[in-house]
């Protein structure tokens, strides 16, 4: 599949990643590690690679750390492993995240406080997005107050 995108002109390949929150670390050796890396390899060629962990992150994040993928993002809201903490596990790679899947309208300064604060630490090692998807009645006015959240300008 990522092939396929690659030789019709896709620019990046967006890769999640499922179970390694519900597998022992050795089951996910065995039944996801081997997976993951076959279809990351088949995007070598994609000038954009984003991992995302489906699920609760709450051990081996330093697994991730070889995969061949810029970015990886993962919801701090399901894990124990804040993006701070897993960017100092993941050397050299991009996290994304800042924004919680749970977000409602109203939330805003508290949001932009956060997102500041990960700015702060991260610098731009940080990709302001929602840790997982949003709900499927957010509106459109919804979506235009996330967009600001991730724009630099109204922070500094």
């Amino acid at each position: 599949m990522a092939t396929a995108c690659l030789d019709q002109g896709a620019d990046g390949i967006y890769y999640s990643c499922w179970g390694q929150d519900v597998l022992t670390e050795s089951e996910y050796r065995e039944l996801g590690v081997p997976y993951d890396l076959a279809g990351l390899r088949r995007a070598q060629g994609a000038e954009f690679r984003l991992l995302h962990v489906h699920g609760a992150l709450d051990r081996a994040v330093l697994r991730y750390a070889d995969y061949p993928v810029q970015v990886v993002g993962w919801s701090e809201a399901d894990s124990s492993i804040s993006l701070p903490q897993g960017a100092r596990s993941l050397a050299g790679k991009i996290v994304m995240g800042g924004i919680s899947e749970r977000w409602q309208p109203g939330s805003e300064t508290a949001d932009r406080a956060r997102v500041s604060q990960l700015r702060r630490e991260l610098g731009s090692a940080l990709v302001v997005a929602p840790g997982c998807s949003l709900p499927d009645e957010i509106t459109d006015q919804a979506l235009s107050q996330l967009r600001r959240l991730g724009d630099p300008a109204p922070l500094r």
